[in-house]
C-alpha cells in the first residue's frame, strides 16, 4: 500500500499533519475564546448598569440637591459618582450605557411631572 515511501517520509508527513492540525485547533480555540470574552464583556456592562439603576437614581437625587449647578454639570457629576461606585464594587463601567440610563430616568421624570401638572390643571369632579 505504501510502496516506495520510507518510514522516515511517513513520519515527516504525519508530523506535518499533526502540526497543521494543532495550529488549526489552536486558532479555533482562540477564536471561540475571543467571541466568549466579547459577549461576556458586553453583557456584564449592561447588567452592571441595569442592576444598579437604583444607584444611578440615588446619585441623580443627590445631584438635584445641589444649588447653583446646571443640568449638564449635574449629569457629569452623576456619571463620575457612578464610575467611582463601579470601581469600589468591582463592576465594569461603560460611560455610554450610564448616559443612556441617566437620559431614560430624566425622560421618565419629565413624563411623570408633565402628567402631574395636567392633573393639577384639570378641575376635579366632586
Amino acid at each position: 500500500m505504501f510502496e516506495g515511501i520510507s518510514i522516515k517520509d511517513m513520519f515527516v508527513i504525519g508530523a506535518t499533519i499533526l502540526e497543521y492540525g494543532f495550529f488549526l485547533l489552536l486558532g479555533i480555540l482562540l477564536f471561540i475564546k475571543k467571541i466568549r470574552a466579547k459577549a461576556g464583556k458586553d453583557t456584564s456592562v449592561v447588567d452592571s448598569v441595569l442592576c444598579n439603576m437604583e444607584e444611578v437614581q440615588s446619585l441623580m437625587e443627590k445631584a438635584e440637591l445641589l444649588t447653583g449647578v446646571t443640568g449638564p454639570v449635574k449629569k457629569e457629576l452623576v456619571k463620575t459618582w457612578y464610575a467611582q461606585f463601579c470601581i469600589n464594587n468591582g463592576l465594569q463601567y461603560d460611560e455610554s450605557a450610564t448616559e443612556k440610563a441617566i437620559e431614560n430616568l430624566i425622560g421618565f421624570t419629565k413624563s411623570v411631572n408633565a402628567r402631574s401638572k395636567d392633573k393639577e390643571q384639570t378641575p376635579s369632579n366632586n
